[in-house]
């Protein structure tokens, strides 16, 4: 079997193909450990030494930069810069915002040390480095534990050789303490971005290297014959072996598997402009697709000025998810988020002890979810439970109990719809040309009211929709990025060229051969603190690139600057291996036929309405159901509100659009 996992805050999913084109699916609770989460929703569908290929997104990473749960770091920096970690970019997430507190450096201040030594913008040296000093951090770092070690000095994007000395000093001192360069890490400009990206991947670095260290030798033992391969947060996927050497390229893995998905989900549909939702039990993530290609980023945040800048797929998150917490501000206005119930104690509606009201409470108090029908029926909730928790919001609000529920989740639909436009409208994308899919458990409960809220004429919701972002493991490619910080555009095609070749020798570690290879370069206008990727040749000048930008600045922001210079920035390289595809089943013809029982379901401004209920798992090809009406498979429910029609295609998916 070729088997993808995605390991969430709450469930980890696995979804598993069959040779003769079978695909089953399965969840289980995470467990801390990670493996025994996967080994249990595994064996409800395999045993492990039945798999022929595994891949899994990890939130190893994810959780350990959300919950500052980093090894303990030291950090090397050159003479002068050990407190760029405080000085940061002085930027605030809100312009008139005096309440809000800077997060804490990811390293205290006493265990950033410096060295003296200097190289110049170009890598020539100024200063030779100082030994005595690289030896005498060494000492304190020993003394003080430190866990591993970042090294980041000052212009090492042109030159890695002071970062090399020093490195060699270290681990000769501190043996089996890691060392991490900047230069191996992030070799671009930008000397506070670049520090904080090397102390994130050297904090993480012994936390991923033993967890992936502790699951391969689990699942081998289990039976798992060959080893599994990681989600990037780029939409590809590496070996263990090289993730566990660059865990910073892990920090999106999970969401990504989601993505990968629907990036073949554009292709299968012939739908090239996708908006996708990803909604699971603690965030409600988006991303967008265009052409057929994800948006994509060279950097994400820990928090708010903490940057770690790696390739990724662009993916905004807010808090939303299933287990999002239901609640009133100071002004007594309802709010969804961010904080999360989790899985245990989970929603109140779990009845595992939690009290307050999150996104699943509301959905079982509204009639969207079945509380009996939770997970197939192996997880029923507690419908009581979660009216109990919702009465003080809906006595505050004047009103009812299902009537407070179905408002929170319209904030909910709000907020969603507010990230979207952020990553459309804000950047000159007209959302109606999109289709949006939802997927993840809570996904296709907002597909229609998101429809209605952006104007949109059409959704889908996938085949196996809750399962998806573990299916993603299964079609994603290796795919490795290089980048590098240039300024001279004389030396484009072989600074390219150069990188191009080590993007290919990443790919070969891989055991594999590179069936493309597509190189870019930053470009901007000076003075321009953002730029823009542009795809560039080998063999091409960067006068044509330059006028590419230019098109390509208007189209963005509608207007030029035929007045300012065009500055190269950045080298950009990226190789992928096309892995083979597993086959998806067509689902047979079938019509609709009478629903199997009715509910009373509660939507804002509405009211109460009487929904046809429909099992999808009987639903053929072709099958059309108008709203109002409710969908239901084992771990997700699709709501068809008035107006909408969903329509079942071949693939299993359900096409849901204006009813004309």
């Amino acid at each position: 079997m070729i088997v993808g996992v995605d390991m969430g805050g709450t469930f980890t999913d696995v979804v598993a193909f069959e040779d003769g084109g079978g695909v089953r699916t399965a969840k289980a609770p995470t467990t801390a450990d990670g493996v025994s989460g996967l080994l249990a929703a595994l064996r409800q569908v395999t045993e492990p030494g039945n798999v022929a290929s595994l891949v899994f997104g990890s939130t190893v990473a994810t959780n350990a930069l959300a919950q500052r749960r980093l090894a303990r770091v030291g950090l090397l920096a050159t003479a002068g810069f050990r407190d760029l970690l405080d000085i940061r970019r002085l930027w605030r997430p809100r312009l008139f915002g005096h309440d809000w507190e800077r997060p804490a450096a990811l390293v205290p201040r006493h265990l950033r040390l410096e060295a003296r030594g200097r190289l110049d913008p170009r890598g020539a040296e100024v200063e030779p480095l100082s030994a005595a000093d690289v030896g005498a951090a060494a000492a304190a770092f020993a003394a003080a534990g430190v866990e591993a070690v970042a090294v980041a000095f000052l212009h090492a994007y042109a030159s890695d050789r002071h970062e090399l000395e020093a490195a060699a000093i270290l681990r000769a001192a501190l043996p089996g303490i890691p060392v991490v360069c900047s230069a191996d890490v992030n070799p671009e400009r930008r000397e506070y971005e670049r520090t904080s990206t090397t102390v994130i991947a050297a904090g993480l670095m012994p936390i991923v290297s033993a967890a992936l260290g502790t699951m391969a030798a689990r699942l081998r033992d289990e039976g798992l014959r060959r080893p599994f391969r990681v989600m990037k947060s780029n939409g590809g996927v590496m070996g263990i072996d090289a993730a566990r050497a660059r865990p910073v390229e892990l920090v999106k893995s999970g969401p990504a598997g989601g993505v990968s998905a629907c990036l073949h989900l554009a292709t299968l549909l012939g739908e090239p402009d996708l908006i996708t939702l990803d909604i699971g039990g603690t965030t409600a993530d988006v991303s967008v697709i265009v052409d057929g290609a994800a948006a994509r980023g060279s950097h994400d945040s820990v928090e708010w000025d903490i940057p770690v800048r790696v390739p990724v797929i662009e993916i905004r998150s807010i808090g939303a998810g299933g287990g999002s917490i239901v609640w009133l501000d100071a002004a007594g206005t309802l709010q969804v988020g961010p904080r999360s119930a989790g899985a245990d104690p989970g929603p109140a509606s779990y009845g595992r002890g939690g009290t307050e009201p999150t996104i699943t409470d509301c959905a079982v108090v509204a009639g969207w979810i079945d509380p009996a029908g939770f997970l197939g029926g192996r997880m029923p909730l507690d419908a009581a439970l979660a009216a109990r928790a919702l009465e003080p919001i809906a006595a505050h609000l004047g009103l009812a109990v299902p009537a407070a529920a179905a408002a929170a989740l319209h904030v909910a639909t709000c907020e969603m719809a507010a990230l979207v436009r952020e990553l459309t409208v804000e950047r000159g994308l007209d959302p109606r040309r999109f289709a949006l899919v939802a997927f993840g458990g809570g996904g296709p409960l907002f597909l229609g009211p998101l429809l209605d809220e952006l104007g949109l004429d059409r959704g889908f919701v996938p085949g196996s929709a809750a399962t998806l972002s573990a299916l993603g493991g299964a079609f994603a490619d290796v795919v490795v990025d290089e980048v590098r910080t240039e300024s001279d555009p004389s030396r484009l095609g072989e600074g390219l060229a150069a990188l191009a070749a080590r993007a290919r020798a990443g790919v070969a570690a891989e055991g594999l051969e590179a069936t493309v290879v597509r190189t870019a370069a930053d470009v901007r206008y000076a003075g321009q603190w953002h730029e823009i990727e542009m795809e560039a040749g080998i063999d091409e000048v960067f006068a044509a690139v330059a006028a590419r930008f230019e098109d390509e600045h208007g189209r963005r922001y509608g207007h030029r600057r035929p007045e300012a210079a065009v500055e190269l920035v950045a080298l950009r390289a990226r190789a992928v291996a096309t892995m083979a595809k597993p086959r998806l089943p067509a689902l047979a013809a079938g019509a609709a036929g009478p629903p199997a029982r009715v509910r009373d379901l509660h939507l804002h401004g509405v009211g109460r309405v009487r929904a046809d209920v429909y099992d999808r798992g009987r639903l053929g090809a072709g099958a059309r159901i108008a709203g109002p009406a409710v969908i239901e498979e084992a771990d997700a429910t699709l709501i068809v509100p008035f107006g909408l029609v969903g329509v079942v295609g071949v693939a299993g998916e359900i096409a849901v659009t204006r009813d004309i």
